[in-house]
């Protein structure tokens, strides 16, 4: 299962990358306007709910991951098919929206599955392997696409049939390969056997209360990235002039590398400290990444710096988001709780942009960067808080 599953992550992320880039390409090509460019920003934690209510369909029952996940990977890749022959705009938006979808959808799918074979500390190592996979190919992928895009800027709808050929190929593979379960506690949470995902969800709400404080800490620390996010492009334009290839050194380059070189470093503080711990610091990364951006006017490289430590957070990040299921879960079905996660950041990613974009519009890019930075300090200070409470009920109950 280990192998199936970075095998996923190699053949699928070439689409993902290239799909990142589709933002720019539709705004050279076909002249998208600013209300297509922003539904299209917008789309990606929108359909995190969507993705969170398609798990219903396999909570609680193992024999329906695998059809879940060949579904996800056909549907995910299908639109691109479609792409020489189709001009309109939003085709490509909506095709955009369909992979975000099934690509947030089977996360919960896959930790399940390593779940069921791995044990955490093996597990945590797996997921490691496969986001460095994932970065690997975003920071490397797009040096060859967009040098074949500056040569022939028409033939970026090929590039995506190639890309969602590659991804086929891995729906191949896994249709032959068999996924076994033990389904010894798989069907159980609290006593109650349920495809529900929002009463599921309810119910480890109203009983988990350790869950509730993660995800608290989780939502402040990420809501302190995601309220700038909206800003940034004008901020880089008015305030830094930047180039687009500085632009690119720091986005893709600086933060990818930096992600990749930091896996390994949060992988081994994770085997030594608590989630909490490890939030403490992914959000003293994020409050780095602010106030080196804020000191970006004084040098391009600040900005660099900047996103040095935001590919750092973003590892931690995503290392701490996908073990909370397994970790809060314990011996029972992880998906609820996954789908929880997508529930959240969902929300997040919906109002915290739309509240900065307000906030900016009521005063500056200052005002706007401090409040973001207060956020994430906020987030460190909880943190460290949860973290005390946690080492004192592990002491209590030694």
């Amino acid at each position: 299962m280990k192998i199936l599953y970075l095998l996923n992550r190699l053949l699928s992320s070439p689409l993902e990358v290239i799909y990142v880039f589709l933002i720019f390409i539709i705004t050279k090509d076909l002249g998208a306007t600013p209300l297509q460019l922003s539904i299209l920003a917008c789309s990606k934690p929108a359909v995190s709910l969507v993705s969170a209510f398609a798990n219903g369909f396999i909570f609680g029952k193992p024999k329906s991951i695998k059809p879940f996940l060949l579904l996800c990977n056909l549907i995910g890749l299908l639109p691109c098919l479609f792409f020489p022959y189709v001009e309109n705009t939003w085709f490509f938006i909506a095709s955009y929206a369909c992979f975000m979808t099934t690509l947030r959808a089977s996360y919960p799918a896959w930790i399940e599955v390593l779940k069921c074979k791995l044990e955490i500390k093996e597990l945590s190592k797996t997921v490691a392997t496969g986001s460095s996979i994932n970065y690997s190919i975003l920071i490397l992928f797009p040096l060859v696409f967009t040098y074949f895009l500056d040569q022939d800027p028409s033939i970026w709808k090929n590039l995506f049939v190639c890309m969602a050929i590659l991804q086929f190929l891995f729906f191949l593979i896994l249709l032959v390969v068999p996924l076994k379960f033990n389904l010894q506690d798989k069907q159980e949470i609290s006593g109650i056997v349920s495809t529900n995902v929002i009463k599921e969800g309810w119910l480890i709400l109203r009983t988990n209360s350790s869950f509730v404080k993660y995800q608290i800490l989780f939502f402040l620390g990420g809501a302190g990235v995601v309220i700038v996010q909206p800003i940034l492009p004008i901020y880089f334009n008015e305030a830094l002039h930047l180039s687009y290839s500085q632009l690119a050194l720091a986005f893709s380059f600086c933060r990818g590398i930096s992600f990749v070189c930091s896996t390994p470093f949060w992988l081994a503080y994770t085997q030594k400290v608590s989630l909490y711990s490890l939030n403490a610091l992914v959000n003293v990364f994020s409050s780095l990444f602010i106030m080196f951006i804020l000191m970006a006017g004084l040098g391009i490289e600040w900005l660099l710096i900047g996103y040095v430590m935001y590919g750092a957070m973003q590892a931690g990040c995503e290392l701490s988001w996908n073990l909370s299921g397994p970790l809060f879960s314990k011996n029972k079905e992880s998906t609820p709780y996954s789908c929880l996660n997508l529930f959240f950041v969902s929300f997040r990613g919906m109002i915290f942009p739309f509240l900065g974009q307000l906030i900016y519009s009521w005063s500056n890019a200052f005002v706007l960067f401090s409040l973001a930075g207060g956020l994430c300090l906020l987030s460190v200070l909880y943190a460290l808080s949860l973290n005390q409470e946690y080492n004192l009920e592990e002491k209590t109950c030694g």
